[in-house]
């Protein structure tokens, strides 16, 4: 194969971003959108079951990218959720 070795990293562990080792926030990040697009049902990634908001937002890939409680946490989870509720706006205003 001929891809970069922290794409395989990703690709590989994004379901357990703690197994991919201490340099990990790439997979946790992965981990994280891959919830949340299931959660908003953007796209097929394949795998039919049901993605709640409890899933996404307490996925571990969260304490690879941010401390527990951090002000830094809650303002991403805060810009996911408006960007979710935008997204059919800004849809509209592509086609």
């Amino acid at each position: 194969h001929k891809l970069p070795a922290v794409t395989i990293q990703a690709v590989r562990y994004h379901h357990d971003p703690k197994g991919a080792g201490p340099d990990n926030r790439i997979t946790a990040a992965v981990q994280v959108a891959d919830l949340f697009v299931r959660h908003a049902r953007i796209g097929d990634s394949g795998n039919p079951a049901e993605i709640t908001e409890e899933d996404w937002l307490g996925a571990e890939g969260w304490d690879s990218l941010f401390s527990a409680g951090s002000t830094e946490r809650a303002i991403a989870r805060a810009n996911m959720e408006r960007s979710l509720e935008r997204l059919s706006t800004i849809l509209e205003g592509l086609v």
